[in-house]
């Protein structure tokens, strides 16, 4: 659910556990810092990935970028930067046509998936946008995709 640029700005410092929970701190849009709760998944690949970043002799700093490019070509020493946005749609891709998706992905795509989810799953509008970190809850309602169904009219709650 981070955007692109959230993710890109992601410090090893803002990989952290709070009360047995690990989130990422990271700073959104207008500057607001935000706390994103990571699911188990999640928590998963970014520890494997953690590993494998020690296992090539790069184990992360406190203020190290979390998220780094495995080569540089014009400094071949200096990789700790954060990487190209290009390769995050680079990585998508290359997942996505590894579970054969027969239609293009982007960052953006990947977001407003993660909203229409949510949506679906029940999970009200209000909690959704502060969980995308929108500062209205018409931003939210731009995303929501869902078929309007005749079961789920208010009406239908009316008991006279």
């Amino acid at each position: 659910g981070l955007r692109k640029s959230e993710i890109l700005n992601l410090k090893y410092s803002n990989y952290r556990e709070i009360n047995d929970y690990k989130v990422v701190e990271f700073k959104g849009k207008g500057g607001k810092v935000g706390q994103k709760l990571l699911h188990p998944i999640c928590v998963e690949a970014i520890e494997e990935y953690l590993e494998w970043m020690k296992s090539v002799d790069r184990e992360l700093e406190i203020e190290d970028w979390l998220f780094q490019p495995t080569r540089n070509p014009s400094d071949p020493k200096n990789l700790n930067k954060p990487l190209n946005p290009k390769t995050i749609n680079e990585i998508l891709d290359k997942y996505a046509k590894k579970i054969e998706l027969n239609f293009k992905v982007s960052p953006h795509s990947a977001r407003a998936t993660f909203i229409g989810e949510l949506l679906e799953a029940g999970v009200d509008i209000y909690s959704v946008a502060r969980e995308v970190n929108h500062s209205s809850v018409k931003t939210t309602q731009e995303y929501d995709k869902r078929r309007k169904k005749f079961s789920d009219s208010p009406i239908s709650k009316l008991k006279y």
